[in-house]
């Protein structure tokens, strides 16, 4: 997953590997953090 800064220019923020897993439903966001479902687990992605 590759996370992007919004704007009209092209800004990577920041890359995150899961392994291979497969995502299995809509990425959530709530209170800063962002919920990613794979069949195996569940990520909580928060700023550092």
């Amino acid at each position: 997953m590759t996370i992007v800064k919004a704007g009209r220019t092209f800004e990577q923020l920041d890359s995150i590997d899961f392994g291979g897993e497969a995502i299995t439903a809509s990425l959530v966001a709530s209170d800063g953090t962002l919920y990613v479902r794979s069949y195996d687990a569940l990520y909580a992605v928060r700023a550092r």
